[in-house]
C-alpha cells in the first residue's frame, strides 16, 4: 500500500458555487417538469384504459425504496474494521479511499474465510466492547437541528410515497421538549386529515402541533397565550392585514405613493380590479367579502392557511387582460345586466350647509294661555245663576247628532231589547256620586238638559223627570215613554 501524506480537501470558489448552485436549480426544474409529465401520464392511462386515478397512482408508485437500515454485524466486517484499526496505528491511511481499499485487497485474498472458530469469537467480542466503551462525543444545539432537519427531510419523501403508494393518509408532528430547544414545532397532514382537524377541532393540523409544542414546554399557560380566547377575531385581524399589505407591496411596485394608496376593495372588487389593474386570485370562500363577515372559524382558518402559504395572492394584470375586463364590463352595462354607478344630480357644484333647525315648535296655529281657560270656566260658572241657561259649546257631530244620541234613537226607532240597567251608565255615577252631581250643576238643572244630552224628536221630562244621562234610567221605562 502507498503511504501518501494526508490531503486537505479544497475550497471551491465562488465561480464553482455559482456553477453549483445554478445546476441544482436546473436539476429541481427538470424534477418538477418530470413530476408533471408522468402526473399526465397517469391521468391519460388512466382514462384510456377507464381504471380510478389512484389505482393508477399507486403502480406508478410501486418501486418507491424505504429508509435503508443500519449495517447487520458480520465476520467481513469485524475483519475489515481490525484492518483499517491496524493501519491508523501503522499510520498508512489513503482517506476515503482507505475503506475501499482494505475491502477489495480481503475479498480477493479470502482470508477471513479460514478464521478459526476462536479468532471469530473474539473479534465479535472486541466489536461489542467497543461499541460500549465508546467516546461520548459532545454534542451542540445546532446539530440536534441539523440532525431533526436531515431526518425529516430523509422521512418526509418515504412518507409521502407512502401516502401515493397505499392510499392511507398521514399525520405527524414533533415538538420540543424544553423552551431553550433551537428548533421549533414541525408537522405533516395529508389534505383529508386537515379537513377533519378543521371540521372536528376547528384548527389546522399545525396549529394542533403548535399548541401541544406550548403545552409540553410551557404548559397552559403556554397553550392559553399560543391560542388565545377570541381566535376569530385575530384571525380576522391578521387575514385583513396580509391581504392589505401584499397589495401595497404590489402597488408600491407600480409607482403608487403611500398618499395616494387605496382601501382594499371587497364588496366591489371588480371594480376595484378595472381601477387598479391588480386582482385578488386564491380566495377560498366564495365570493370575495369582508373577513369581519365570516363568522366561521374553520373559513377563516382556511382562508389564513391559504394565505399564509401563497394560495391566495395579488396578481397584476396585463394590459391586454385589463382591456378585456373592461370591455366586458362594458357589454354587460349594455345588456342591462349591471348597472352602471350612479353620480349625483348636482355633480360638480358647490353644496351650501344645512340650514339650522326650526327653534319654534311645531304647534297648532291658534294655542289658549292658561289664562283664557281660567276665565272661560268663570264664566261659564257665573253664568248658571242666571235664568237663562248659556249655550253650551257644539260637540263633535256625526250627521247632525252626536253618536251616544244616535245610538239612543235607533234603540228608540228599533224597539231593541235592552237590559234592565245598563251598567256603564250606573257604574259612573254609583263610583263618582260627586262627579256626577259636579257635572250636572255646571250644565244646569236636570229640567234644562241640553239639547246634544237629549234624544232628538223627543221632549226634555218624561214621567220620570227630566231624561239625564248622568242619572240611573230604566231603558224599558223610558221606551214607553217614548
Amino acid at each position: 500500500m502507498s503511504t501518501p501524506g494526508l490531503k486537505k480537501k479544497s475550497r471551491r470558489t465562488r465561480e464553482q458555487c455559482k456553477i453549483s448552485a445554478a445546476r441544482t436549480a436546473k436539476m429541481w426544474k427538470e424534477v418538477g417538469d418530470a413530476r408533471s409529465a408522468y402526473m399526465v401520464t397517469i391521468t391519460d392511462l388512466a382514462e384510456k384504459y377507464h381504471i380510478s386515478l389512484e389505482w393508477m397512482s399507486k403502480q406508478f408508485f410501486l418501486g418507491g425504496k424505504l429508509l435503508k437500515s443500519s449495517r447487520k454485524v458480520s465476520m467481513f466486517n469485524a475483519v475489515v474494521r481490525r484492518e483499517i484499526a491496524k493501519c491508523k496505528e501503522n499510520g498508512i491511511l489513503d482517506g476515503r479511499k482507505t475503506l475501499a481499499i482494505v475491502s477489495r485487497e480481503l475479498k480477493e485474498s479470502g482470508e477471513w474465510k479460514n478464521l478459526t472458530q476462536e479468532e471469530e469469537d473474539e473479534l465479535m467480542d472486541d466489536i461489542q466492547v467497543e461499541s460500549v466503551s465508546k467516546a461520548s462525543i459532545k454534542v451542540y444545539a445546532k446539530d440536534v437541528a441539523t440532525e431533526i432537519a436531515k431526518t425529516m427531510g430523509n422521512i418526509d419523501p418515504e412518507i409521502i410515497g407512502l401516502e401515493k403508494r397505499t392510499g392511507c393518509n398521514v399525520f405527524w408532528g414533533l415538538t420540543r421538549n424544553a423552551s431553550n430547544n433551537n428548533f421549533g414545532p414541525q408537522s405533516y397532514a395529508s389534505d383529508p386529515v386537515k379537513n377533519a382537524c378543521l371540521a372536528l377541532f376547528k384548527l389546522m393540523p399545525e396549529q394542533i402541533v403548535v399548541n401541544i409544542d406550548a403545552y409540553i414546554v410551557s404548559g397552559v399557560k403556554g397553550v392559553v397565550r399560543t391560542s388565545g380566547a377570541r381566535q376569530t377575531t385575530l384571525l380576522k385581524k391578521e387575514i385583513r392585514d396580509m391581504i392589505r399589505t401584499n397589495m401595497e407591496e404590489i402597488l408600491n411596485t407600480q409607482g403608487v405613493s403611500a398618499a395616494e394608496m387605496p382601501q382594499v376593495a371587497y364588496h366591489n372588487h371588480e371594480w376595484f380590479i378595472r381601477a387598479w389593474g391588480i386582482e385578488l386570485i386564491g380566495w377560498t370562500e366564495g365570493a370575495i367579502t369582508n373577513p369581519g363577515e365570516i363568522s366561521s372559524s374553520v373559513a377563516l382558518r382556511r382562508l389564513h392557511n391559504a394565505l399564509k402559504v401563497g394560495l391566495c395572492y395579488w396578481r397584476e394584470l396585463t394590459d391586454e387582460e385589463l382591456a378585456t375586463r373592461k370591455e366586458a364590463h362594458e357589454q354587460r352595462i349594455i345588456s342591462g345586466e349591471e348597472q352602471p354607478r350612479a353620480t349625483r344630480s348636482d355633480k360638480g357644484k358647490r353644496k351650501r350647509g344645512r340650514p339650522s333647525p326650526s327653534i319654534s315648535a311645531k304647534s297648532k296655529a291658534i294655542i289658549q294661555d292658561e289664562d283664557s281657560e281660567d276665565e272661560d270656566l268663570t264664566n261659564r260658572t257665573s253664568n248658571n245663576d242666571s235664568p237663562t241657561p248659556p249655550t253650551p259649546p257644539s260637540p263633535a257631530i256625526n250627521n247632525g247628532a252626536s253618536p251616544l244620541s244616535a245610538r239612543i234613537t235607533d234603540i228608540s226607532n228599533n224597539n231593541e231589547d235592552v237590559p234592565e240597567r245598563s251598567p256603564a251608565l250606573i257604574e259612573g255615577p254609583q263610583r263618582r256620586p260627586d262627579l256626577v252631581e259636579g257635572t250636572a250643576g255646571a250644565m244646569g238643572p236636570d229640567n234644562q238638559i241640553p239639547s246634544f244630552l237629549s234624544i232628538e224628536g223627543t221632549t226634555s221630562t218624561h214621567q220620570n223627570g227630566a231624561f239625564n244621562i248622568f242619572q240611573p234610567w230604566n231603558t224599558s221605562t223610558v221606551m214607553h215613554g217614548m
